[in-house]
This record gives C-alpha cells, structure tokens and sequence, in this order.
C-alpha cells in the first residue's frame, strides 16, 4: 500500500505535468483520511477548475476558505468562480478587497480588482491595479493580454472621416501581445489577435504568416476555419490590390466573432465575467434626462417582459451556412447515441434581431419523453435589441440546451453555454449552465438528476412529456406565457438584478432605470394583464 508521504509526492509530480486528472483522482483518494488539511482542498480546487469543473471547484475552495481564512489566493479563487457562476459582482469585489487586505501582494487579485473596475469604468484605478499586477507577477501572461486588449480598445476612436486607431495604441497592444505568447506559445486566441493587429497595422505579410500558422494547426473540420480563412483573404486582398494601403481600414478590433470562443481552453477565468456594463455609465445632468445606457437598459428589461411569442418555423439544413451544419451534424450524432430523437429543424424568427445570420436550431427530444434539446450555433448581433446591445458581445455561440416542464409550471433548463441571463424567472424556472466542454452524456447526466430532485421535492407533480411536435409548440407557448408573466409580475426587475447589472453605480442609476421604465410603461399603454 502507498505510504501518504509517497502519495504527496506523487502528487506534486502529477501537479507539475499538469495531469489534472489523474491529480485529482489521487486528491480524492487522500482527503477521506486528511479531510481538513487545506492545501490539499486547494489543489483540488484548482484541478477541477483546470478540468472545467467550475460548480465543484466553487464548493472546493469554499472549504480551503473555511479551514485557511488566511489564505489570500482562495478568496481570490472563490471570487472568479462566484462571478463566472452566480454573477454576483458586488460579493467578487468583497472577496478581493478581503484578499488584497490579506495579503497586498497577491498579484492575482490585483489582476482581479483592475478587471472589475474597468468594467465599470473606473479605468484610471484599473489601470494602476494591472501595473500592480504586473509589478508583482511579471511572468503572467494573461496580464499582458488584458493591457493589450485595453490598449486596442482605447486605440480606435470615430471621427468625421469614420472609425480611426491610434497607431501607437496598436503597437503598445502588439508588444504585449508578443510578449505573452512568449511566455505562453500555444495561446491561439492571442496569435488570432496578433494576425488581426498586425492587419490593422498595414503589415500583411505578418498577418498572412499568422493566419497560415493557426490554419496548419486547424482540424480540417474545425468550425472556426472558415472564419479564419475569411479574414485571411481579407488580408491578402488588401496585400495585393493595395486598396486599404493608404487609409485604415474601418473596423472595430474587439467586434469579430472568433475573438472569444477560439482556444477557449486558455481564456482565463476573469475573461468571462465582465459586468452587463461593458460600455460607459454616462453621468446624469440636472434636468435627470437618461443617459444613452440607462434607456438601453430599461428596454432591455421591457422586452423581457414583452418578448415576442414563440414562431418556430420548420426548415431545412441545406440553406444554412457550413459551419452551422457541420456543428448541428457533429453534435447530433452524440445525441442520438444517448436516444434521443430527433423532431427537426427550425428556425426561431422571434429571436432574428439577437443574430447577425439567420440561425438554425435542430430540436430533439429524450428516449423517455421527458426532455427536449436545442442545438445551435450562432452568431448574436453585434448590435441590435436588448442584452445584446448592451453586452456588446459578439462571439460564436455552440449550445447544448435540455429542458424539462412540470404539471405546476416548472421548468428545469441546463446548458452548456456557461453564462446565464442576468435576470431569471422566479423559483419556477430553475437554471443551471455548465461550461462549454461538457460532454453530452454529462449534461444528460446533471439534468436527470435535477429532474429527480425536483419530484422529490414536488411529489404528485407530473412531468409534461414531449411526445410529438404539436406537444413541444404548445410547451414553448407556455413557457413563453410564464416568463412574461413573471417580468410584469415584479415590475420587470428586482433590486437584486439591478444591484448585479449595475454594480457600484446601483445607487445613482437604479431609480433612474426605474423610472425609464415608468415612461415605458405609460407611453406604450399595454395592460399588464396583457397574456
């Protein structure tokens, strides 16, 4: 039998190459016999985090933190996963402080701080906290790719001619970006982000090279290809013809779909759980007219409240773009070998304005009748309607989704596209998302088991069966009718979503937001019984 020395050494042997799997097979194996022993919770935090496992590392670190309150990296720790999580920023900001007053020189939570305050636009003391960071831990590469990406943002500002960079911006951003990948080669987002720099920078060549770099890597099925391929020849036209050799190009270097899911596995934690408020909370003058921000965010909860009604319209695969077939084809087979039928292909008009392309979505249901899963990969508009435009995001999208209703109105929903909605439906809708590598077979795994724990703590509930077509259109219906009902019901946000949207500002900008949705309200005249 192994001795526990000899397991702890094998341990720090597994730790070093970086086998998080068979790391935490042996931390399990250890902690029955030394189940208060704090650096041992810790590495098993951290090797389910690494094996994206955020749920179960949350509840890891939870406990480093009960047995080593002293430990500053474990309320740093417990701060990312709170926020990737729960997204409650209010908390993450109180862990940080809490760690910083443990120990001021926690590079990491320096790094965390300055993420928070940029974004809610506290840019000067961000800033500060990154060059902190930096000072502190000067082999980080994830802090030089957060300086970059602020230094590319800042660079591009719109003036009478169009959208303009700031040379010298770009060109910090590049030797930060050339210094990470230094320290961390395989990072494939950050060489992306290089080829598209050195393209803003007329230097084509460059970007060609980078371009053909991350291509020879590719999988020849890989869903990010064509992407890549097409900002390839977006430079190599230019490289050519010499169209663009004399003016910049008039583009926006954080709007471009392959920006966040490429490489996802080196994206750090904090890069995921930017506040809802990316964009300024512009001040308020003395007459109280609402800034650009506020009416967004006051629309953005009123068609929560009035979101269109479900028009699910059959289509076929054919039509629709390569990748979205390829990803609909690949993932379906997973499906189909868990038992799942399928019940086609649609395309959801209603939710048209959230996608920059028309998107479709292959709907199945369970061997049991019990779920139905969604599958789509899609791109959402960079800008338009609701959470879209204020979360600027625009990133590729692959999801996963199961869903499961019951006689009494509940519904379970559990994905896998790891951040949630800032704003839920009340007890009745209970959501869970899971990270973006996990398995189908584990999805199943984790909505079955919450579909057990909801009969037992709802005996005598039927479960609604998705038997055909015409079953699965009338429970979208319903569903839809809940979720609106429920907005209206509580006036279409509660303080504690406001407190999670808005962050340090709550306090100035939430009766304004109140009162935006007031003139709403009274301007559109539609009864809020309205079904």
């Amino acid at each position: 039998m192994t001795s526990s020395g000899s397991a702890i050494e094998n341990l720090k042997t597994l730790l070093r190459r970086q086998a998080h799997g068979e790391a935490l097979a042996l931390l399990d194996s250890l902690l029955p016999e030394r189940p208060t022993d704090g650096p041992l919770h810790w590495h098993r935090a951290c090797c389910l985090e690494a094996l994206d496992r955020p749920d179960e590392a949350l509840e890891a670190v939870e406990r480093v933190v009960e047995l080593r309150p002293e430990y500053a990296p474990a309320w740093v720790k417990r701060a990312e996963l709170s926020a990737w999580l729960k997204a409650d920023y209010p908390q993450f900001e109180a862990d940080i402080r809490h760690a910083l007053e443990l120990d001021p020189r926690c590079a990491r939570a320096h790094f965390a701080l300055a993420f928070l305050l940029y974004g809610w636009r506290q840019r000067e003391e961000a800033e500060l906290a990154l060059e902190q960071a930096i000072t502190l831990a000067p082999n980080e590469p994830e802090f030089y790719l957060l300086r970059a990406r602020w230094a590319e943002s800042a660079a591009w500002s719109a003036t009478e001619g169009g959208v303009v960079p700031e040379p010298e911006r770009l060109l910090a951003a590049l030797a930060d970006l050339n210094y990470a990948l230094e320290l961390r080669p395989k990072d494939n987002r950050s060489r992306l982000r290089r080829a598209r720099l050195n393209h803003q920078l007329h230097r084509y060549s460059a970007a060609l090279a980078e371009y053909d770099l991350l291509l020879a890597e590719m999988a020849a099925d890989d869903p990010m290809r064509e992407v890549i391929l097409d900002l390839r020849q977006r430079s190599a036209d230019v490289a050519t013809q010499g169209a663009a050799a004399s003016a910049w190009p008039l583009a926006e270097p954080l709007a471009d779909p392959v920006l966040e899911p490429l490489a996802d596995d080196a994206v750090p934690c904090l890069t995921t759980i930017a506040p809802l408020f990316e964009v300024p909370l512009a001040e308020f003058d003395a007459a109280d007219m609402p800034s650009a921000e506020v009416v967004a965010a006051a629309e953005a909860l009123w068609q929560a409240g009035h979101e269109p009604a479900p028009d699910w319209v059959a289509v076929e695969l054919g039509p629709f773009s390569a990748d979205q077939r390829r990803y609909i084809e690949r993932s379906w087979r997973r499906w189909a070998a868990l038992g799942f039928e399928s019940l086609g292909e649609f395309e959801a008009r209603h939710r048209a304005t959230e996608c920059a392309r028309p998107t479709v979505v292959r709907i199945g249901r369970s061997a049991d009748s019990e779920s139905l899963v969604k599958l789509a990969r899609r791109l959402p508009a960079q800008s338009g309607h609701g959470w879209q435009r204020l979360w600027r995001r625009w990133q590729v999208v692959e999801s996963a989704t199961l869903e499961s209703s019951f006689a009494d109105g509940g519904q379970l929903i559990t994905s896998n596209e790891r951040r949630l909605s800032p704003l839920g439906y009340g007890a009745k809708v209970d959501r869970l998302a899971l990270p973006a590598t996990t398995p189908p077979a584990e999805l199943l795994r984790r909505h079955q088991g919450r579909i057990s724990a909801y009969r037992a703590a709802h005996p005598g509930v039927p479960l609604l069966p998705v038997t055909d077509l015409p079953t699965l259109l009338s429970l979208q219906q319903a569903a839809w009718r809940a979720r609106r009902r429920y907005r209206r019901t509580i006036g279409y946000v509660l303080d504690e979503e406001l407190h999670r949207l808005l962050g340090p500002h709550f306090d100035e900008l939430a009766p304004q937001v109140r009162r935006q949705l007031d003139r709403l309200r009274a301007s559109q005249q539609i009864p809020e019984s309205e079904p």
